[in-house]
């Protein structure tokens, strides 16, 4: 379950639910009083062969204005099969934090900063990190 608050509103979305339904049991579980996210639908159907050019189409072509229309078409173009992945996330190395607090610089410029340094400007700035945090 995800959950959240955009412009002061909860929001809810059984992701599982969803996924579960397009991929295996065909069943249409969609309520219209839910949160379906089609971004999140449409960028976990990526991760196979089989559902990569159905995702790219949907994204590049259609224009849904109603999620049930989107749901539905998930539904029907979807072959039934037992569908898991986990998914990507870029790790982040222990000195990032660090340049992000004593350069006080943003994550990404951290990240590019980390490229640039050698191994020994790593090490006096892991030595300066962790003398700040003590």
């Amino acid at each position: 379950m995800l959950g959240g608050r955009i412009r002061g509103v909860e929001m809810t979305f059984d992701f599982s639910k969803y996924l579960n339904s397009i991929n295996y049991t065909k069943e249409n579980v969609f309520d219209p009083n839910d949160e379906y996210v089609p971004f999140l639908i449409n960028r976990s159907m990526t991760y196979f062969t089989d559902t990569l050019l159905l995702s790219n189409n949907i994204a590049k072509y259609s224009n849904f204005s109603d999620n049930s229309a989107h749901y539905m078409y998930w539904i029907c173009s979807a072959s039934k099969r037992r569908r898991f992945s986990k998914w990507n996330k870029t790790q982040v190395s222990n000195i990032v934090p660090a340049i992000v607090s004593i350069y006080n610089v943003s994550k990404k410029k951290a990240i590019e900063y980390e490229k640039c340094l050698t191994d020994d400007q790593k090490v006096h700035i892991m030595k300066m990190y962790k003398s700040i945090k003590t």
